[in-house]
């Protein structure tokens, strides 16, 4: 039943900006036809679209996670990341732009281009590490879609061995068996009668 509602939450706000980015997207293109035809429309044409794609894959995205082919995953996935990577790249372009016409400087100006340089760099080096997969889960025979990267992987499992270890240490070092929630409570409910009293 909570999985149900959260579906049907994350299409409705999916939904809802999608059609938000699609009202923006006809009032910049309107702008830019209208004679306005600078480089902050032309950004926001772009930011819009790119908006409207990934409002349209994320929905696709929640509404098709479950029993969903490899190549669709994958499909999916591609297209949500070139989408991302046009609206964020949009965004900054747009931020950029108007830094400068709010004031300019040429080392204000070469530093925006570094960054804006590298930051698109490592986004295109992230599109060579996706390894979208499906997971399947045999006591319900349901596939899910799984669009994490290796470096979000590689990350998590880091973050799982360090907790692993400090776990260890925690029991290696204490003598008796690993403390259970009674324990657990009756010091916490220990430690608020102090502080009443």
């Amino acid at each position: 039943m909570m999985e149900e509602l959260e579906h049907l939450f994350s299409s409705f706000l999916s939904g809802l900006a999608a059609m938000a980015y699609l009202h923006n997207f006809f009032v910049s293109v309107i702008l830019y036809r209208s004679g306005h035809a600078n480089v902050s429309n032309i950004l926001k044409v772009i930011f819009n679209f790119s908006g409207i794609a990934r409002s349209v894959v994320m929905y696709a995205l929640v509404m098709v996670s479950q029993n969903i082919s490899s190549e669709q995953c994958s499909a999916l996935t591609y297209l949500q990341v070139v989408a991302n990577f046009f609206y964020r790249q949009a965004l900054m372009g747009f931020l950029l732009w108007r830094l400068k016409q709010i004031e300019y400087s040429l080392w204000d100006r070469w530093i925006s281009f570094g960054l804006f340089t590298a930051r698109t760099i490592l986004n295109l080096a992230f599109f060579g590490y996706l390894n979208p997969k499906l997971i399947s889960k045999t006591e319900t025979s349901i596939s899910i879609c799984d669009s994490a990267s290796e470096i979000v992987q590689i990350l998590t499992e880091g973050n799982r061995s360090a907790a692993e270890v400090n776990s260890i240490i925690v029991i290696e070092g204490s003598n008796e068996n690993p403390p259970n929630i009674e324990w657990l409570n009756s010091i916490i409910d220990d430690g608020r009668g102090d502080n009443n009293g």
